[in-house]
C-alpha cells in the first residue's frame, strides 16, 4: 500500500471574483480601434487604389516634398464639389479623402500648412 503524501504547505484558497475579466483588462477608451478599417475595408480599398493611382503618375508619398499646400486645398475642394454634384468622370469621393488625408500628414508634419 502506497504511503500518502502530503503536501507541506496550506493551499491557497482564492475568491473567483479576483479573476474578473474587468480587473486584468487594461482601460483601452482612449486607444484607436483600428477595427474600423476591417469593419469599412471595401471604402479603404477604393481610397489605397486612389493613392496606387497617385504613386504612379507622381511617386510614392511625393505629396511629403510639399511647397505648396493650396494645390491639395483647390484639388480636395474641387472634387468634394464634383462628387456632391454627382459627377462620376473621375473617383471624386476617393479623390476628396486622399487630398484630405495629404492635408492631414502635411499638418502632422507642421509643413506647408
Amino acid at each position: 500500500m502506497a504511503k500518502e503524501i502530503k503536501p507541506d504547505y496550506t493551499p491557497l484558497i482564492v475568491d473567483s471574483s479576483f479573476f474578473s475579466p474587468t480587473l486584468l483588462r487594461e482601460d483601452k477608451s482612449e486607444k484607436i480601434d483600428w477595427t474600423y478599417i476591417a469593419d469599412m475595408k471595401p471604402a479603404f480599398e477604393k481610397v489605397i487604389q486612389r493613392l496606387m493611382y497617385g504613386e504612379k503618375k507622381y511617386a510614392r508619398l511625393n505629396f511629403m516634398n510639399c511647397k505648396d499646400p493650396q494645390t491639395f486645398k483647390e484639388s480636395f475642394l474641387r472634387h468634394a464639389v464634383q462628387a456632391v454634384s454627382g459627377m462620376t468622370d473621375e473617383p471624386h469621393i476617393e479623390a476628396t479623402i486622399v487630398n484630405g488625408l495629404i492635408l492631414l500628414m502635411l499638418e502632422e508634419k507642421n509643413e506647408c500648412l
